[in-house]
């Protein structure tokens, strides 16, 4: 009965410590995808704040409607481009 008893303590002892194998497995793996995530974000900002920015600047050139000509043909097309980059990446 003594001998039953310990190898039922060690076999469950080995389950246990297998499933908490799994277990610390699949949780680094989603630690690692979320910190991917969260690096995808940060860029996605960035970027975004660049945009937001550039697009700042040639509104401002275009209303003024000083600057080289090919300095506003960029630029109206760069917020023709921005704006409907903009609104399809908010939705």
């Amino acid at each position: 009965m003594k001998t039953r008893i310990i190898i039922f303590g060690i076999v469950f002892g080995l389950i246990a410590a297998g499933a908490l194998y799994v277990i610390f497995s699949r949780m680094s793996a989603e630690n690692e995808r979320a910190q991917e995530v969260m690096t995808e974000a940060e860029t996605g900002r960035k970027l975004r704040t660049l945009v937001e920015t550039e697009r700042s600047r040639c509104e401002n050139l275009i209303s003024v409607q000083r600057g080289q000509f090919g300095d506003y043909e960029y630029c109206k097309k760069f917020v023709e481009w921005a704006g409907a980059a903009l609104t399809a990446n908010a939705e």
